[in-house]
């Protein structure tokens, strides 16, 4: 069972991070994400920093997500000009 409390720990986990970015995408501070997070997802413990370190690994995550995007982009055109160039 170990495993599944972990993969709910992950959920968890991208649940926050979700939240506090876009909370950050809103304009809130720091102070008040973590006010609202600890509110509405009932976590005890949860700081400004924790709240920095959760948008920072949101942004992150979405830098990663984008670079795979524009990798696979690059991959099908290139592929796209190879059968161009044989067809041709």
């Amino acid at each position: 069972m170990a495993g599944g409390k972990q993969s709910k720990r992950n959920v968890n986990i991208a649940e926050r991070r979700s939240r506090a970015l876009e909370l950050r995408k809103m304009g809130a501070s720091y102070r008040a994400i973590a006010s609202t997070i600890q509110k509405e997802m009932g976590v005890a413990r949860y700081s400004q920093s924790t709240a920095h370190d959760d948008v920072s690994a949101a942004l992150q995550e979405l830098r990663e997500q984008t670079s795979l995007n524009a990798q696979e982009y690059v991959r099908l055109e290139l592929e796209r000009l190879d059968i161009a160039m044989v067809l041709s």
